[in-house]
Parts: structure tokens; C-alpha cells; sequence
């Protein structure tokens, strides 16, 4: 290891180099704490806004096939002018960021269904999927 000697110049303890010394001491954090802020505003990332579980059982009833199918109901109390029963719109789980619905028709007097479709929406986005049957 080789010892490097300095000028006298560099390493004499000087007036001014004691106050170039306290100066930044004080004023690099604050100038660090400043631009880390001005970069968090920059570089945020929203956190997506999440639609509540009634928000997509209503996005599910507002599709065009789901109204079309709602719209058969017609007999007293909203009920099928044929079979009696009566729709359902359901959610029925949730997992990895998606509501899991269930629309149906309950039939009397046993009160079994018959499934018209099942759907998936997305908490972040809203985005409808229709599932396989």
C-alpha cells in the first residue's frame, strides 16, 4: 500500500474550510430532503381505485344481455310469466382482485336455478368478463 502525501494546501485546517465545512454539513440534507420530495410528486403511482362489490353487481345489471334477460321478467312481482321465478344477481366470491357474480333465476316451488351467465369484474378496472358455463 502506497501512502499518498497531500500538499500542506489540502490538509491545513482553515477558517474557511471550517465554515465550507458547517455550511454543507447543514444544508445538504435539507437540499436532499427537498429534491426527494419534488421526485416523489414526479414518480407517484396512483394506487388503483377499487370499485365496491355494489359497484359491479351494478355494472353487471347495466349490461345489455343482463337488462335483455331482466326484461323477461314480467309477471307479478318480477317474476316469470311462465316458470314464476325470480332473478337473481349474486356475488358470490372474490379472489385475486376479482368479484365473481352469479345471475340466475330461482324457480318454484323447489327453488332451483337456472343459471344465465356468470361473470368476473375487476376490482382496479371494472372490466366485465363473461364466463365459460
Amino acid at each position: 500500500m502506497t501512502i499518498v502525501n497531500l500538499p500542506p494546501s489540502f490538509t491545513t485546517v482553515t477558517p474557511f474550510s471550517k465554515l465550507l465545512a458547517a455550511i454543507l454539513f447543514i444544508t445538504l440534507p435539507f437540499v436532499g430532503f427537498y429534491l426527494g420530495l419534488h421526485y416523489q410528486e414526479k414518480n407517484l403511482v396512483q394506487a388503483p381505485s377499487q370499485i365496491s362489490s355494489s359497484q359491479a353487481l351494478a355494472l353487471v345489471k347495466d349490461l345489455p344481455e343482463v337488462k335483455s334477460w331482466l326484461a323477461l321478467f314480467t309477471g307479478p312481482g318480477s317474476t316469470g310469466p311462465v316458470s314464476g321465478g325470480r332473478p337473481v344477481i349474486e356475488l358470490t366470491g372474490t379472489s385475486g382482485g376479482i368479484y365473481s357474480i352469479h345471475v340466475y333465476e330461482t324457480v318454484p316451488p323447489d327453488g332451483h336455478s337456472a343459471t344465465f351467465n356468470r361473470y368476473q369484474v375487476d376490482f382496479a378496472t371494472g372490466k366485465i368478463t363473461p364466463q365459460p358455463l
